[in-house]
Formats: structure tokens, sequence, C-alpha cells
């Protein structure tokens, strides 16, 4: 069993972004400064304030691994959401997660916040 992940529009079933077994990316994430979405479960709201945290996690993983961004084709991109192989280089793994973080970016800028759900 693996970590599910999430992320949604409030009121809409299709997920902006869905993410399997990236804990990695999850934990850039600080739940405790989110307000839960439902009394008794563990989804949370996803707002500038918590994606502004969520860059400057994603500026400390990468490090100075990358040196500049080139968007993966959507192919690549959807493969990694669903499997993270332990082999994969820093400088893709980094790739990913800043693309991952610019469709939230995108879809906060349209929607306001996001739910974050997910299940271990």
């Amino acid at each position: 069993m693996g970590l599910d992940f999430s992320f949604h529009i409030s009121g809409s079933d299709e997920p902006v972004l869905e993410m399997r077994h990236h804990l990695e990316f999850l934990d850039t994430f600080d739940s405790s400064m989110a307000e839960t979405v439902y009394e008794g479960y563990d989804d949370f709201w996803v707002d500038q304030g918590i994606l502004d945290a969520v860059e400057i996690g994603l500026a400390a993983q990468a490090g100075s691994s990358v040196v500049s961004y080139d968007e993966m084709s959507a192919d690549e991109f959807e493969a990694l959401c669903f499997e993270c192989p332990d082999d994969i280089p820093p400088a893709t793994l980094a790739r990913f997660y800043q693309q991952a973080f610019t469709i939230l970016q995108k879809a906060i800028s349209e929607h306001d916040r996001l739910i974050c759900s997910w299940s271990a």
C-alpha cells in the first residue's frame, strides 16, 4: 500500500493533480498551518500562503541540483505522478515537483484555494 493524494477544486471530483508515492512532495505542505476541510478528516485547504511555504520547501529540497527548469513531456509527467522509482535522479525529481507546483499555483490563482486529500 502506498501514499495517494490529490488536489481538488471545492465541489469537483476531478483532481487538478493526483500523485502516488511522493511523500517528499506532500511533506512540503505544512498541514498544521492549514484549515481542515471536514471535521474528523485529514483533508486540508491549500491556499496561496500554504503554497508559498511549499515553494520554499521545494527550493530547499532541490538545493543546487536544478540549474534550469525545463518542462517534462505530458507522458513523462503523468508516469511520475503515479510511480516514484527509488533510482530517480534528484534533478529529475526536482523538475517534476516544480512542474507539479506550477500546476497547483495556476489552479489556486484561478480558484483561490484547493483541497488536499490523502490516504496511506
